[in-house]
């Protein structure tokens, strides 16, 4: 039986022992109100979208936590 602590944010059930994420920055684009970064987990791939305010010294997650569908991350093409 599935219980709620073996969900991740999505509703899928979890892939990895829960942990704290390290986050890593992908990519990164400036907007009016500070950079919009996009980071993955480098332990689980997770990804997330964070927002580094201007008025802010740490990031903020904006968005929830997104569990990669391909185990391990990110997938390189080509």
């Amino acid at each position: 039986m599935i219980t709620p602590q073996d969900l991740n944010q999505t509703g899928l059930p979890r892939r990895d022992p829960p942990h704290e994420h390290g986050w890593c920055v992908e990519s990164s684009h400036p907007t009016s109100i500070g950079r919009v970064l996009y980071v993955r987990c480098i332990v689980c791939g997770t990804r997330r979208v964070d927002l580094e305010a201007r008025d802010q010294d740490v990031p903020a997650a904006i968005s929830k936590e997104a569990q990669d569908q391909c185990r391990g991350g990110a997938t390189k093409i080509g």
